[in-house]
């Protein structure tokens, strides 16, 4: 995560960023976390906003797209997806 608002999604065999995700505030991004299916992954931002991007692209991934902007008032800091893929929590700085 980054303070540029951009997320890397990285190869640990090949040591090597395979993807870059923009924010499009390019608020500082607090946390990630992936959908159980691996089709989508969601951004937490310094800016309160939660951006859920899409790799079921049809490309393989390669380019994936934000799909949705989640506003908020305050910074998220911790995401996690249930096991059934349906809901996504949030944490905030404000507890």
């Amino acid at each position: 995560c980054g303070a540029d608002g951009t997320t890397r999604l990285w190869s640990f065999q090949r040591d090597a960023a395979l993807r870059t995700l923009r924010s499009p505030s390019a608020a500082p991004v607090e946390c990630v976390a992936f959908h159980p299916s691996g089709n989508f992954a969601a951004a937490g931002g310094e800016d309160g906003h939660v951006l859920l991007w899409d790799f079921g692209t049809g490309d393989g991934g390669t380019k994936p797209k934000p799909v949705r902007v989640l506003p908020g008032s305050c910074a998220i800091t911790s995401l996690c997806f249930a096991g059934d893929g349906v809901t996504l929590a949030a944490g905030d700085s404000e507890g």
